[in-house]
């Protein structure tokens, strides 16, 4: 029954992070995870298990702001590295650092409950189905985002086989199929450009357009661009001026492709980051549709009349975040909003803690970073929360916002833009 301070759920980029932040404070942890290694969704690509990570997946974003600030990713890895590179580095981080020591892989959270006096026991079952119970004073929920898969109704008529992104690993399976992909993020678009090698057909169908970008920009990764002084001086309205007139530049109106202009401004939902859909739809290898109006048998129809056969139906569609061991919908209101404060604390839930349940414009890794030395800050005192009420305003505040730049469904409550959020967290600090 060692009493550790603080419990960590999850090993990916963002729970390694927090370790880090809490070895380097000196505060006694422990990590749970429920894969046999470090790595979260990174290190379940290409290993057959059910994940989000699918053998093809690489980086979107470059290795120089996604690698953590005090260990760069390896010289000699390319500008967008490999999901198994990304892994190896991963695991490479927490082993140098010594992180390894503190976490326990092959560990599944059953449940987290506070109890009267204000601690948290958290109870535990080991590879082998034997539990355990121990208390700690905080609580840090970083298992991510990509938990709960977002499947659409609606294909019950279908006799062909049905998936979503978390069941796909690879193409093989499809050699010879008829492939009909739905959704078109940055996944949705990896999924079927991978299956035009072996499959029959590959059909897409997109629902809403979204604004498309490469990887680079004038040469250089986008998120790289999006970091530097001179774009931030631009402010959003510029940003988005100067994006949107390279893209034009680039591919012209996205309806030339058989695709849906997009319905909102750029940075107004998501971007669907890809060096080859367009071209690969041009080269007639990925013939894009538009939503689905209903299934029948093998068949499915679209909404503009036409029809085809297909074998296969792989919803990529994306991940609602779910936390199954947390009493209730955990920090997710009635309609599924994200209540925390600065993105990280449950108000009514004291000692309870979440990292990397963000969705920023470019890589994750700074912005985990500033959170789990923020949580480590309030582990430790040097970071002092404001009233309950105080809190819930800022909440409040924030979901308005989102709400006015992103609409109202309530997945798009975890955006975040870096810089903002960079220094909103700044002034909690006590120096």
């Amino acid at each position: 029954m060692t009493d550790y301070s603080v419990c960590v759920i999850g090993a990916g980029l963002s729970g390694i992070a927090v370790c880090r932040a809490l070895d380097r404070a000196g505060v006694p942890f422990v990590c749970v995870e429920r894969e046999d290694e470090v790595g979260g969704m990174w290190g379940q690509a290409g290993t057959g298990r059910r994940g989000p990570g699918y053998a093809s997946l690489h980086l979107n974003t470059s290795k120089r702001l996604t690698g953590y600030s005090d260990t760069p990713m390896p010289a000699d890895h390319p500008t967008h590295p490999s999901h198994a590179q990304f892994t190896e580095y991963l695991r490479g981080y927490a082993k140098e650092h010594g992180l390894l020591d503190h976490v326990e892989t092959g560990t599944t959270v059953d449940s987290v409950r506070r109890d009267a006096g204000g601690r948290w026991t958290v109870v535990t079952r080991d590879s082998g189905g034997t539990p355990a119970t121990r208390t700690f004073s905080h609580v840090v929920v970083a298992s991510g985002l990509h938990q709960d898969p977002r499947v659409p109704s609606g294909h019950e008529g279908f006799t062909g086989e049905v998936l979503h992104t978390i069941d796909y690993h690879d193409s093989a399976r499809f050699a010879g199929r008829r492939v009909l992909v739905v959704g078109f993020g940055s996944s949705a678009v990896d999924v079927a450009g991978d299956l035009t090698r072996v499959a029959a057909t590959t059909l897409l169908s997109v629902r809403r357009g979204m604004h498309v970008t490469p990887k680079r920009l004038y040469g250089v990764p986008i998120d790289e661009i999006a970091d530097e002084p001179w774009y931030a001086e631009l402010g959003l309205d510029g940003a988005r001026a100067f994006i949107q007139r390279t893209l034009w530049t680039i591919h012209g109106n996205l309806t030339d492709y058989g695709l849906p202009e997009p319905d909102h401004e750029l940075f107004s939902a998501g971007l669907t980051i890809s060096d080859t859909i367009l071209s690969q739809i041009s080269h007639g290898l990925i013939t894009p549709k538009p939503a689905i109006a209903g299934f029948d048998g093998p068949r499915v129809t679209f909404t503009d009349g036409t029809s085809h056969d297909v074998d296969a139906v792989i919803y990529c569609t994306g991940y609602a975040p779910r936390f199954p061991f947390l009493p209730g919908h955990g920090p997710r209101d009635a309609t599924g909003r994200m209540r925390l404060y600065q993105r990280i604390v449950a108000v009514d839930s004291p000692g309870l803690m979440f990292a990397g349940i963000v969705r920023p414009v470019g890589a994750i890794t700074r912005i985990v970073e500033l959170q789990s030395r923020w949580i480590a800050g309030v582990v430790t005192g040097e970071v002092r929360l404001p009233s309950a009420s105080t809190m819930r305003r800022e909440i409040a505040a924030y979901l308005a916002g989102i709400a006015g730049q992103y609409g109202a469904d309530p997945y798009s409550t975890v955006h975040v833009d870096f810089a903002a959020y960079a220094a909103s967290l700044r002034p909690d600090r006590v120096s």
